[in-house]
């Protein structure tokens, strides 16, 4: 099963997940220009309960939000502060299934919807289920810290659904070990492997 959005530069979505990353800069960041940079939003567009955002502001709130708090993890502390909530419908249907595998179909269904920049495929190889994750090759500079943000946000719905498919599970990343690469044991609940094939994650079902 493989879903895919056209125009995932402009498609809008959700601005619940940037708001995360704003929440955690340092007080001093938190009305920063900078962290607005080249995205054409005020903080009070952020604000908003309704508000949306392109992937291309998205890519730029990332990108700004690292470099004016100088904290490259900042994309694993977003990622590891979402709960099967923050995913709103994706997460009622997720936490509806009947079993894991169900579960799976329905976040990869769903994914596209909250965001929409996502490719993803979910195949099963016996008693392994894994979930390839993808994101447009245009944004390779920033590729790994957005990937990041989604493969948590990932992790803490499977938790939320089955918290022992990750004891047996493992994360395959197709870029390498970043600077702060020891951050990754921090917030992954499964072994992390870089320079791989592809980006999956591979769980036991």
């Amino acid at each position: 099963m493989i879903l895919k959005r056209c125009s995932p530069w402009t498609t809008p979505y959700s601005a619940v997940y940037p708001r995360l990353f704003m929440q955690l800069l340092p007080a001093s960041a938190q009305q920063a220009r900078s962290v607005l940079h080249d995205t054409n939003l005020t903080w009070d567009d952020l604000r908003r309960r309704d508000a949306v955002v392109n992937f291309r502001q998205f890519l730029a709130l990332v990108h700004n939000a690292i470099d004016t708090s100088e904290t490259p993890s900042l994309a694993l502390q977003a990622g590891a502060v979402t709960t099967i909530a923050t995913h709103g419908q994706v997460g009622l249907a997720m936490m509806a299934a009947p079993d894991l595998e169900k579960a799976l179909a329905a976040m990869v269904r769903f994914i596209v919807i909250r965001g929409p920049f996502i490719e993803a495929n979910l195949t099963k190889e016996g008693d392994w289920t894994s979930i390839d994750i993808d994101i447009p090759s245009g944004t390779r500079d920033d590729y790994p810290h957005v990937l990041e943000f989604v493969l948590l946000c990932i992790q803490s719905a499977i938790h939320a659904v089955s918290p022992g498919a990750l004891t047996s599970g493992r994360l395959e990343l197709a870029y390498p070990a970043p600077t702060y690469a020891a951050e990754y044991k921090r917030f992954f609940r499964m072994p992390v492997a870089f320079g791989q094939a592809r980006n999956r994650i591979v769980l036991a079902t």
